[in-house]
């Protein structure tokens, strides 16, 4: 009896899962990302879900989840997390049209004109004020949205503060070998792993702002024990 509990033990700690300690929320402990599968799960959540989000809690969700996919190397390309985690403190330059696709939402009532006037005057501020101040207009663009309730619109005609406030930087990437490879993603490969695939001289063009271009140019058995290293 005493061997098969002992069996039974061992069984049960060798099975037993991690327990998480990474969260898309932090402080409520909510959407674990100790492993691929829950990361895979977060951001599919993420896809559903985002338009829903504050804007702080959005930000907190779609940082750490990509922060625990770089970690594990789980590609999130052409995801809503990927999207997001893309946008930069930059006014977008389609801000102004999309505040005046709000305004056309609103009806011509007297309880509207207030909203219009919020509105407008995001544009001014835009439009005068520094990059500094971009996050701010983006929190304003979202209180207004609440307030004239357009924020039930978000995804259904209108942009949510986040796509309407912000740039998306522009990455540069290209499909080799049917996988999407970015600048970003060579120069992270550390230098060590290369040398044998490349040499010294290739890793300094592997780096380089052609080096996407110097990647497609390699033998096809190079670029695949490359694409492993991702």
């Amino acid at each position: 009896m005493r061997d098969i509990n002992k069996v039974a033990f061992i069984t049960k700690t060798a099975f037993k899962e991690t327990e998480p300690t990474a969260f898309a929320w932090a402080k409520e402990k909510k959407y674990p990302l100790h492993n691929k599968i829950n990361i895979k799960k977060a951001a599919a959540y993420f896809e559903k879900e985002h338009y829903k989000m504050p804007i702080a809690k959005k930000s907190e969700f779609c940082q750490n989840v990509i922060d625990a996919a770089n970690t594990n190397n789980v590609p999130l390309d052409n995801t809503a997390i990927h999207k997001y985690a893309s946008f930069d403190t930059i006014i977008n330059p389609d801000f102004v049209d999309h505040i005046k696709v709000r305004i056309s939402y609103l009806k011509d009532h007297e309880s509207d004109k207030g909203f219009k006037d919020t509105y407008t005057e995001l544009i001014k501020r835009a439009s005068t004020q520094g990059q500094q101040e971009v996050e701010q207009i983006m929190r304003d663009v979202e209180t207004a949205d609440i307030t004239s309730g357009l924020f039930n619109s978000y995804g259904k005609g209108i942009a949510d503060p986040y796509e309407t406030t912000l740039s998306v930087v522009k990455v540069a990437e290209r499909t080799v070998d049917g996988m999407t490879v970015s600048l970003e993603q060579l120069r992270n490969i550390p230098d060590g792993e290369l040398t044998g695939l490349v040499g010294n001289a290739g890793i300094s063009e592997l780096k380089a702002e052609n080096g996407l271009d110097v990647f497609a140019a390699l033998p096809r058995p190079v670029r695949k024990d490359i694409l492993d290293l991702l």
